[in-house]
């Protein structure tokens, strides 16, 4: 890790975890893995029963960026956004599933944008993929 994990953060990512197993190993990783490296990831275990929680709790003592809410029973998706709303520090939210994926160049991209356009106030992804 360089100084920029010391500094408050730009971007808060916020995540929502519930019984992901099958896909939080490359979910975590894809964000782990950002060129851009200036955020704090806050991570919502809501009450995963499938192996979830123990693999984000090795994540979370691998990378100090990781902070890790484990609730003990299933809040729901909207009461774990709005606890990372309240705890994000950044100046920037992105938001990730715990079956999600995110290409290596998304925040510095997505900050670019944000930063280089005033007009611009919100940005997403779009996925397209052949089923």
């Amino acid at each position: 890790m360089n100084n920029m994990t010391q500094q408050t953060p730009l971007v808060s990512v916020v995540m929502s975890v519930y019984n992901n197993i099958d896909y939080i190993e490359k979910a975590v990783a894809s964000i782990l893995a950002q060129s851009y490296e200036h955020f704090e990831f806050l991570i919502f275990d809501d009450g995963s029963t499938d192996g979830s929680r123990e693999k984000l709790q090795q994540y979370a003592q691998q990378d100090p960026r990781i902070k890790l809410t484990l609730n003990e029973k299933n809040l729901g998706l909207l009461p774990n956004l709005n606890a990372g709303l309240e705890q994000a520090s950044g100046e920037y939210i992105a938001r990730m599933d715990g079956d999600d994926y995110s290409f290596p160049d998304r925040f510095k991209k997505q900050v670019n944008t944000l930063q280089s356009q005033a007009e611009i106030v919100l940005v997403g992804t779009r996925l397209l993929h052949n089923r």
